[in-house]
């Protein structure tokens, strides 16, 4: 025991045993965080440094060689920490879309599955909060019996509603910005051909209260769902209105009813047809991308359908989405930033705006519910949209003039 009165000695062997203590939390930080997504990987160098500085110490003879050692580990470390806590994103092209067979051949509650699909995204999915799916309806539309709508109507009820509608005295003598589909198509005269004119041509009829502001329900800010950036075929908008009948217990029209009503509302050169999906192609034989990114941005923001929930300064026609927050991210960003409940890890404007797309509900914004911008979003937008999104963005300043679009 004589060791134990030899102080430097003792000092030596304390000072081994917490080295060896680091590297074995180093070395089980890094199994644990290598394969998932935290940012703490870099802690693992981190210890390492502290560590080898430690064994310098310990391993006199070696002690120059140790710390330089650290040194070299210390700035690959602060490296690592630097690019690590950057907003991470993942480069993926958009979700395959199977092509649809034949709905003449599907039974009705498999059509009215498919209708489910198309609305939330999966069978089973419209109980499910936030769920969206290629028709985007969720992003406007309520679907409980009890809900209320606030940038639009509620569409449970909406096939008894319809027979309704077509029978008053707004809709036969409609004062709107568009009051027929197309010249010679006529109006409608069954709550079917209704629910068909709707999806069609949203400005032929627009339901009391869901106008857009400022047009006194003269305008929809409904996009017609045939055409960019939806692009429903007549197959796929006759399979949501199947599940719109089913799930309420009503008898569902025939397919080749619905059709007829379809192509009475929309002209036979507008009417998208199922592609083979090659070469990336999606439904209407239109890139599944709700944009290229080479469009003239008022365009792009149209397309990635941003101008739905928000005004968009300095963009034409982009003032009269209320549904979203403004968009002054420059001056607001770094203020929600610092907010005690903000859970992301943005540390700039540019990161902010990023992490809004991906994940919107890192951040929910005061007086604005959860789940307002669904969280897969960002997969419908290519890196080329984003970037240029991001870039506009950025430097909307309240109170100062917007940046010009047509030099972006």
């Amino acid at each position: 025991m004589d060791f134990l009165k030899d102080k430097k000695l003792l000092f030596r062997l304390w000072i081994g045993l917490l080295a060896l203590g680091l590297v074995v939390l180093a070395i089980t930080n890094y199994r644990v965080n290598f394969y998932g997504n935290s940012r703490l990987l870099p802690v693992s160098l981190g210890i390492f440094v502290t560590a080898t500085f430690l064994l310098g110490i310990y391993f006199q003879k070696v002690r120059v060689v140790m710390h330089g050692a650290a040194f070299m580990i210390f700035v690959a470390a602060a490296f690592a920490g630097f690019s690590n806590w950057l907003p991470q994103t993942i480069g993926e092209p958009p979700p395959f879309e199977e092509k649809i067979a034949d709905i003449s051949t599907m039974s009705t509650q498999e059509l009215a599955d498919l209708g489910e699909k198309l609305i939330f995204g999966a069978v089973g999915a419209s109980t499910v909060k936030g769920s969206i799916g290629k028709g985007q309806c969720p992003l406007c539309h309520v679907f409980g019996s009890s809900e209320h709508g606030e940038r639009a109507p509620n569409m449970y009820g909406l096939p008894d509603r319809s027979e309704k509608i077509v029978k008053l005295d707004e809709y036969q003598n409609r004062d709107t910005v568009q009051t027929v589909a197309f010249d010679g198509s006529g109006i409608a005269e069954s709550g079917l051909e209704y629910m068909a004119e709707s999806h069609a041509c949203p400005n032929c009829y627009v339901s009391p209260g869901f106008g857009k502001g400022g047009t006194n329900d003269r305008e929809s800010p409904m996009p017609a769902i045939h055409k960019s950036p939806i692009n429903l075929t007549i197959d796929e908008m006759v399979a949501i209105d199947t599940w719109s009948y089913i799930r309420e217990g009503l008898e569902a029209p025939s397919v080749d009813e619905m059709r007829v009503a379809y192509e009475k509302f929309i002209p036979e050169d507008e009417r998208p047809q199922a592609s083979s999906g090659a070469d990336g192609e999606g439904e209407g034989g239109e890139s599944q991308l709700y944009a290229t990114g080479d469009e003239p941005l008022p365009k792009l923001f149209e397309k990635a359908q941003c101008t739905v929930c928000h005004v968009i300064p300095g963009i034409p026609d982009a003032d009269e989405g209320d549904f979203g927050p403004e968009l002054y991210v420059k001056t607001n960003a770094p203020k929600r930033m610092k907010d005690k409940n903000y859970t992301g890890s943005a540390s700039s404007v540019e990161a902010y705006i990023l992490e809004s797309i991906l994940d919107p509900n890192l951040y929910i914004v005061p007086d604005f519910d959860e789940d307002l911008m669904p969280e897969d979003f960002g997969t419908g937008l290519n890196a080329k949209t984003v970037f240029r999104i991001v870039n506009y963005l950025s430097q909307l300043e309240k109170g100062k003039d917007p940046p010009n679009h047509e030099e972006m």
